[in-house]
């Protein structure tokens, strides 16, 4: 006995579809990916007309880290002649990731000096008692 799942198919593919934004098209963009949907050009085409907003959402840029740029190559693949722009606009994604890091890298560090500092003065006032 099959199961008749092809309406279920067809509704979450509808779905990915209907409402898409700048917020959820990267998920969007991977299932239809996951689910070989015939639609996925709309949503790349979509990704494509708003790319510099998509690329920075916190979707896109967790997708992509779990799944190593899986976006980005099937992006380019289904639409080649984003391929130039999309250099810049990577490296421009990547310089603010890297950026990002660093700071937060920083603040880290900072945070802990200023528990050493605090630890130390503690130290000296127990000394002085």
């Amino acid at each position: 006995m099959q199961y008749n799942i092809q309406p279920l198919y067809d509704a979450c593919i509808n779905s990915l579809l209907a409402d898409i934004t700048v917020e959820n098209a990267a998920k969007n963009f991977y299932y239809a990916h996951l689910l070989n949907s015939p639609n996925v050009n709309e949503i790349a085409r979509f990704i494509s007309d708003k790319k510099k907003e998509v690329i920075l959402t916190d979707d896109w840029m967790k997708i992509n880290m779990e799944h190593d740029d899986l976006l980005g190559q099937q992006l380019l693949k289904i639409l080649p002649e984003e391929s130039e722009k999309d250099d810049k606009v990577y490296e421009e994604k990547e310089d603010k990731q890297v950026q990002v890091k660093v700071e937060d890298k920083k603040e880290k560090d900072d945070d802990d000096e200023e528990g050493d500092n605090e630890d130390s003065e503690d130290e000296d006032n127990s000394d002085s008692d």
